[in-house]
């Protein structure tokens, strides 16, 4: 009888892995962010999605629903700025960003994914953004034009006054 009873229980313990198996895995996008805009924008289906990256790099995740919070094999990085931030990286190689909770895997949504070499609102940042507004200034011409170009503000007519044909 106890033999019957653990061949029975035996058997349901081996079948539950079975049925969670039946459940298809997430859909994988692999990525990589654009050379411009140091992004990557996703819309559609996928739940996890595979990049590299290079060690000490900040990667931040900003999806269109806030029920959806993205998870990294990294540390995760506090900042005021918008998103899920994560880093430094401990390491460079490819990296996994996936969102929970698994219920809404596989519905459609729209994912940005940046990468930084830099703390968001770190001290680096913001003389590293200096020392690129600095070399545009001295190196585009259509740049240093613009400065020299008269300030205008724009006139607001009175209520009383007709306003002019546009």
């Amino acid at each position: 009888m106890t033999r019957a009873v653990s061949m029975i229980v035996g058997g349901c313990l081996l079948a539950a892995p079975a049925v969670a198996e039946e459940r298809p895995l997430p859909l994988r996008q692999p990525f990589k962010l654009d050379t411009e805009t140091g992004c990557f924008d996703y819309t559609g289906t996928a739940a996890v999605f595979d990049g590299r990256f290079k060690r000490g790099a900040y990667v931040s995740v900003t999806m269109d629903d806030p029920a959806r919070i993205p998870a990294m094999d990294a540390p995760e990085y506090k900042t005021s700025e918008p998103g899920f931030w994560f880093g430094p990286l401990p390491k460079t190689g490819s990296y996994s960003i996936m969102f929970m909770p698994g219920y809404l895997h596989g519905t459609p949504g729209t994912v940005l994914i940046c990468g930084r070499t830099f703390a968001p609102g770190s001290r680096e940042e913001a003389a590293h953004r200096n020392e690129v507004v600095d070399d545009i200034m001295a190196n585009d011409l259509y740049s240093r034009a613009l400065l020299k170009q008269p300030k205008t503000l724009a006139v607001h007519p009175d209520a009383d006054s007709p306003q002019a044909d546009v």
